[in-house]
């Protein structure tokens, strides 16, 4: 931990392995196999991010977090249908949480099936109506089905947190503005998309 909080990913990563081999307990043994995983996802060590997650999930394979972060591991390697399998089985132990719901949806947009991503976002909205991202990938969902009033209140939920637009600068709030604007000329609302 000493040495991730100095950015030595590394020596945090050396340390954490050898711990492993010391550590008896199965739920120490699954911590640190997460806290190894998190350690290479921060450094873009996406493949060896997965086997420490499928190292956990043998050690317990009823923990809905450790299916969920073994599927951002798989979805940063592009392995979509396999990362959407691993939010599934998420969902199945936890199936009103928000944010895994949120990845189904987000896996969903990935593979180009919108409805289906509709379906399990807004059950991430309704769980949990200040979900910003849920809102813009709603918004993008409904873009694709040529839905634009939907994407228009999608885009404008995932700025509600913001009214002042001073989130536009992030990615989330220039996608949302974008989203917004293009949803409001496709619907004819030219004066208020320039706005």
């Amino acid at each position: 931990e000493i040495y991730a909080a100095k950015e030595d990913m590394n020596a945090a990563l050396e340390i954490g392995k050898e711990y492993l081999k010391e550590a008896s307990d199965p739920s120490e043994k699954v911590r640190m196999h997460r806290r190894i995983a998190d350690l290479y996802l921060s450094i873009s060590k996406f493949a060896e991010a997965e086997a420490a997650m499928n190292e956990a999930l043998k050690l317990n394979a009823g923990n809905a977090g450790l299916w969920q972060t073994l599927g951002h591991c798989l979805s940063r390697q592009n392995k979509v249908h396999e990362a959407l399998q691993g939010f599934e089985r998420a969902n199945d132990i936890a199936p009103n949480d928000d944010g895994i719901l949120y990845d189904i949806g987000d896996a969903f947009l990935a593979l180009g099936q919108p409805e289906k991503a509709i379906e399990v976002l807004e059950k991430a909205v309704r769980l949990n109506p200040d979900y910003s991202l849920a809102h813009y990938d709603l918004s993008l969902a409904y873009f694709d089905l040529e839905r634009y009033p939907e994407a228009e209140k999608s885009a404008r939920a995932a700025l509600l947190d913001d009214p002042d637009m001073a989130f536009q600068s992030s990615n989330l709030g220039l996608g949302a503005t974008d989203n917004l604007g293009i949803a409001l000329m496709n619907q004819g609302k030219m004066e208020e998309a320039e706005a």
